[in-house]
């Protein structure tokens, strides 16, 4: 682009000032098209890092979700075993009331 602006037979008067300026001068037009790729990059990165913060945040709370309900599983899976016991124990306890009753 540099080259092709700065030929004798080029129409460099039919675009702006600014650009001019950026093609007549090899340093000053490297140093815009650095920090414009900078911009992008940065604009690139900050998507980036915002991307993977919302799935870590997401896999974190799926994680929490999943231990919370298996704990709540886990405690009213245990909470039935003993109702159990305790339901065996009464009615073992009664039969041998029962048999007690039958022995008198």
């Amino acid at each position: 682009m540099y080259e092709k602006y700065n030929q004798e037979s080029s129409d460099i008067d039919s675009i702006p000032e600014e650009a001019r300026s950026l093609l007549l001068d090899k340093d000053a037009l490297m140093n815009a098209l650095q920090a414009s790729h900078e911009a992008h990059t940065v604009q690139i990165d900050s998507l980036e890092d915002r991307l993977v913060n919302t799935e870590l945040k997401r896999a974190n709370d799926l994680v929490a979700h999943n231990y919370a309900w298996a704990a709540k599983r886990n405690r009213d899976r245990i909470s039935e075993i003993i109702n159990y016991v305790e339901r065996n124990m009464i009615e073992l306890e009664e039969l041998a009331g029962e048999e007690e009753m039958g022995d008198i």
